[in-house]
């Protein structure tokens, strides 16, 4: 994951023939999972944690490690719904209905 979020490593590791929340491509991960589709949100946050620390000596570690648990799942929710939304061309509000139709 890149400084900016984006996934850098593709490789053979991008495609899923069928779309599979649970779906692993990467054999050395079968017992962890962590590069299942469903496990990128916590691993992204994992990530961050990660660069929390590096940047200890300039930020504080504990404000950097409380303000990603306490915004990250919210925020990461709002921004997958907006573009799941847009990749299917709707406004999607917050419903039953809505979170059905992508997935969450």
């Amino acid at each position: 994951m890149s400084i900016k979020g984006l996934t850098i490593d593709y490789g053979p590791f991008a495609w899923m023939e069928n779309f599979d929340p649970d779906f692993i491509c990467n054999h050395s991960d079968k017992d962890r999972g962590r590069y299942r589709y469903k496990a990128q949100p916590e691993m992204c946050k994992w990530n961050l944690g990660k660069l929390a620390e590096a940047l200890d000596p300039i930020v504080d570690l504990e404000f950097t490690s409380n303000f990603i648990r306490e915004n990250f799942d919210s925020k990461y929710q709002e921004v997958y719904e907006t573009k799941m939304g847009q990749k299917l061309g709707l406004i999607l509000t917050k419903s039953p209905e809505s979170n059905e139709l992508i997935g969450t």
